[in-house]
């Protein structure tokens, strides 16, 4: 079941949290732009697709799909 709109919440509350414990020790930069690749078209439907609420999708999906399909395509890291 795909869950965009939880999914970005998720992200969203955990982007907050790090960003306020950032901002506290002064690591501003970093606060920003943490986790912004989880927004990236890939990263965000692949979490939006195996979103559960309570752990990772990134272990739902290693889960839910074969080893081999997780390695680069022939001729990229030849």
């Amino acid at each position: 079941m795909w869950h965009p709109i939880k999914h970005y919440k998720t992200i969203h509350h955990h982007k907050m949290l790090v960003m306020q414990g950032c901002f506290r020790c002064g690591l501003y930069w970093q606060g920003l732009t943490h986790d912004l690749s989880k927004l990236s078209p890939v990263e965000f439907w692949a979490g939006a697709k195996y979103w559960q609420g309570t752990c990772s999708p990134n272990n739902a999906q290693r889960k839910a799909e074969p080893q081999g399909a997780q390695q680069a395509p022939p001729g990229i890291l030849d």
